[in-house]
């Protein structure tokens, strides 16, 4: 899609053959991407415990210039908690942050040029690390005072 393409015939009789006529071109048209991003990848940035990292190589077949990713994650247990990022169509890699350390996610990516979107990549389902920080310390406890407001 979206290729320009030259005709031109001649007449062949035996051995006999003709001139070539003149060239013709044709412009095929653009449609939405045929496949998804090629080898979209998820993996969890290393010294940030809430953000992954993306990346991705634009569809086998493109039909025409890439003009965004839509990226779109949730987490695997709250699919309603959908959040959908746009990235330019130059960019393939991408740091998605503000995740919750210890919750698995669900990734999935698609590309889409003028005419359209093209169909999503494959669910990558990533386990974001729980990390230190973010567990509880079980040997601390907290105290209310009986005289602070709001003491029951």
């Amino acid at each position: 899609a979206d290729s320009m393409y030259e005709f031109s015939v001649r007449i062949s009789e035996g051995t006999n053959e003709g001139k070539w006529s003149i060239s013709v071109f044709q412009r095929t048209p653009e449609s939405a991407p045929s496949g998804p991003p090629e080898n979209f990848e998820v993996k969890p940035l290393r010294g940030k415990g809430t953000a992954v990292k993306a990346t991705w190589d634009p569809p086998e077949e493109p039909n025409g210039r890439i003009k965004e990713y839509i990226l779109s994650y949730a987490p695997a247990m709250k699919p309603f908690g959908l959040k959908t990022v746009t990235y330019r169509g130059s960019t393939t890699t991408a740091t998605i942050e503000g995740l919750t350390p210890g919750d698995r996610y669900i990734f999935k990516i698609r590309a889409t040029n003028r005419r359209g979107q093209g169909p999503q990549s494959k669910a990558i389902s990533i386990a974001i690390p729980q990390t230190d920080a973010t567990s509880v310390d079980k040997g601390s406890t907290s105290v209310g005072r009986p005289n602070s407001p709001g003491f029951g």
